[in-house]
């Protein structure tokens, strides 16, 4: 598979963190580069961005991080691009 750029006319969503983890948002993306995602954690503390089958899979990775769960952590001021 080969390095696609980040295709910057795909859709935006936007959520804000707290304490507390956030609603969960479905992202879905009809357009060419589709399979990547850039994630900003615009904070000033590091973040857990949960994911999942189910958005109560995601919440509850989000929420109690472990060595073997489906979290991703976001230090402050990162901007990454998942594939």
């Amino acid at each position: 598979m080969g390095i696609n750029a980040f295709t910057k006319t795909g859709n935006t969503v936007v959520f804000t963190a707290a304490v507390s983890a956030p609603t969960p948002v479905q992202v879905t993306n009809s357009t060419i580069g589709g399979n990547q995602y850039r994630i900003i954690n615009a904070g000033t503390s590091v973040v857990f961005l949960g994911y999942g089958t189910t958005a109560a899979e995601a919440t509850t990775a989000s929420a109690n991080v472990t060595s073997s769960g489906a979290a991703f952590p976001l230090l402050a001021g990162t901007d990454e691009i998942l594939t």
